[in-house]
């Protein structure tokens, strides 16, 4: 206890060294829709637990301080107390690349994680690499307050991340932008190539459009030859066909006429397949109710009612049965169907051996290898992601 205490009182004189260009990210709040894991063990928790502070926050950022994930002290004391987690888990959140503005981390960029109290900046772990779906594991952390006389970052102005703060580089430069030369914002320096976003003049768009013109004449041109050749063949069959019917051995008018009238026969029947399809269903649902007698009014309501009840019946999985999912080996999806609550353990059991992970909607994760769990219950109608590591069959048990 006393060399915690001395370790601790280290970091206070360090803080002194502190410069006012610090930046503290600021927590995480949001979802992305894609996300990585990193969990910290509970050895690594307890040095945290142990640095003996108050109203804290872990958070994730990137070199220019843009916050990918945090969670407070108090959500994690309240996993431990309520679940008995044996741990601490991040989720860092990725890009959604579905919009324009960049709100998460991109692949392959640098992050750290830090530890924030009040103006207090503690280094937990750093250099990590973003990578979706990725899980890394941290057993053992060397934690320090951060001296920022030196401040890592982008130091290249054409860079999207550029840290105005920044005083020495760190390799984390990127630029998202146009690749393709004929574009007016075509950028030599991009590294994360998003060609949507390129732009062109009016005059290159003109000339293009002229191309354009001449193409559509010989268009319009090739057109003009297969009408021409659309006549012709028009006018060998009806040629044919005359030559058949004055035949005077062989195929006769007559057996053309027998022809036509099965065409139209055959037409007729085509029309009528929508209504008929409309009045068959309209009959099926009429046979449903049936009585042997001439029915009161009442007598149809109840009849109606039990139908109703019978296909409830059915489609409710709490009182008519399970559902059936095959999940596959890597990466699932799948929605909790019971009408209720219930533990994570208690749904999984049949399958433990074969799950590598489950993540929730926030990014809290089951991990059944360390006896982790920051996701709580399963909720009714949530979706969950399930990682196997061989495919099975599962159902929801009652």
């Amino acid at each position: 206890m006393k060399k915690i205490v001395f370790i601790f009182l280290i970091f206070l004189i360090q803080y002194e060294l502190i410069s006012q260009n610090c930046y503290i990210p600021d927590q995480y709040s949001g979802n992305t829709g894609n996300n990585m894991t990193i969990f910290y063990s509970q050895n690594a928790l307890n040095q945290i637990l142990n640095l003996d502070i108050e109203d804290w926050y872990i958070v994730a950022s990137n070199s220019v301080g843009f916050s990918l994930g945090s969670i407070h002290e108090s959500d994690i004391i309240n996993l431990t107390n309520n679940y008995g987690s044996l741990g601490l888990s991040l989720a860092i959140w990725g890009n959604d690349q579905l919009t324009y503005e960049i709100d998460g981390a991109i692949n392959n960029e640098l992050f750290n994680v830090n530890l924030v109290n009040d103006n207090n900046l503690f280094s937990i772990s750093s250099n990590h690499t973003y990578l979706t779906n990725s899980i890394i594991t941290i057993d053992s952390l060397d934690i320090s307050i951060l001296d920022c006389t030196t401040i890592p970052g982008c130091t290249f102005l054409w860079a999207d991340n550029y840290n105005i703060n920044a005083n020495e580089n760190d390799g984390s430069c990127y630029k998202v932008g146009c690749t393709i030369d004929l574009a007016i914002n075509f950028s030599e320096y991009v590294t994360n190539e998003d060609n949507s976003l390129c732009m062109y003049s009016q005059s290159l768009v003109t000339n293009l459009q002229s191309n354009l013109d001449l193409y559509s004449d010989s268009i319009d041109h090739l057109n003009f030859v297969n009408d021409q050749n659309n006549l012709f063949i028009d006018t060998l069959q009806n040629n044919l066909y005359i030559a058949l019917s004055n035949q005077e051995d062989g195929i006769t008018q007559n057996d053309l006429n027998i022809v036509l009238n099965q065409l139209d026969s055959l037409n007729e029947q085509i029309n009528s397949m929508s209504f008929s399809y409309i009045q068959n269903q309209i009959s099926y649902f009429q046979e449903q109710i049936t009585f042997t007698d001439s029915p009161t009014q009442y007598q149809t309501l109840i009849q109606a009612y039990s139908n109703l009840l019978d296909l409830y019946t059915q489609s409710n999985p709490n009182v008519f049965g399970e559902i059936n999912v095959n999940l596959e080996e890597s990466w699932n999806t799948i929605g909790y169907n019971i009408l209720y609550e219930t533990t994570i353990n208690y749904q999984f059991s049949s399958i433990m051996n074969d799950v590598v992970i489950i993540k929730n909607n926030d990014g809290f994760i089951f991990w059944p290898q360390f006896n982790f769990n920051s996701i709580g219950n399963l909720i009714p109608g949530q979706g969950y992601q399930i990682r196997m590591e061989n495919s099975r069959n599962f159902k929801f048990q009652q």
